[in-house]
């Protein structure tokens, strides 16, 4: 009985030595910092807020560019993260 255990265990170790091929994982390329930057909307000065049209204005030429400028960004990641997961 012993004799067979050990044959058992000699031929389990034997295998588990065996050149068995690895998947090895690529490291992921460093992602540009640019385009890791925060999204960041410009402060609105009070002068902006005074009236209807002044709102307008500072939304229209500085809140939407800002958002449309992240949503670039981050449409870009996606983008990188796809050409580096597809080999």
């Amino acid at each position: 009985m012993r004799l067979v255990l050990l044959t058992m265990l000699a031929a389990l170790l034997s295998a588990c030595a065996a050149d068995l091929p690895r998947t090895v994982a690529t490291p992921w390329p460093p992602l540009d910092t640019a385009l890791s930057s925060p999204c960041v909307l410009p402060d609105a000065p009070e002068v902006a807020l005074f009236d209807y049209d002044s709102r307008d204005d500072y939304y229209q030429h500085q809140v939407l560019p800002a958002l449309a400028d992240c949503a670039q960004r981050k449409a870009r990641i996606v983008e990188a993260w796809e050409r580096a997961r597809i080999p």
